[in-house]
């Protein structure tokens, strides 16, 4: 599915699954953050039957184009989320 007018995330994940009829829906954004090659890792969870979502994160790896004030506020974002919902994000900005 595409959008033909620029739309968030969130508005691609709503209509993925009027899409299509399959059991798993992949959503990559135009700004191409996600590694096409990291998808299988990412299915891994959810075809174990150990989550129902995954999300991928800029934070996990090298941290090559993210500038260091950046890297430090979403490290401080993240943790906050950690402490206020016992959650286990490693980058609270992809909406987990």
């Amino acid at each position: 599915m595409v959008h033909h007018h620029n739309r968030s995330k969130w508005a691609a994940i709503q209509a993925g699954p009027g899409f299509t009829n399959r059991d798993l829906v992949l959503v990559q954004v135009a700004a191409v953050e996600d590694d096409s090659d990291d998808f299988p890792k990412l299915l891994h969870p959810i075809l174990e039957g150990k989550t129902f979502v995954v999300f991928g994160s800029r934070c996990t790896g090298e941290r090559e184009n993210m500038l260091i004030l950046r890297w430090i506020g979403s490290r401080f974002l993240s943790f906050a989320t950690i402490v206020h919902h016992s959650a286990t994000v490693s980058e609270m900005e992809t909406c987990a």
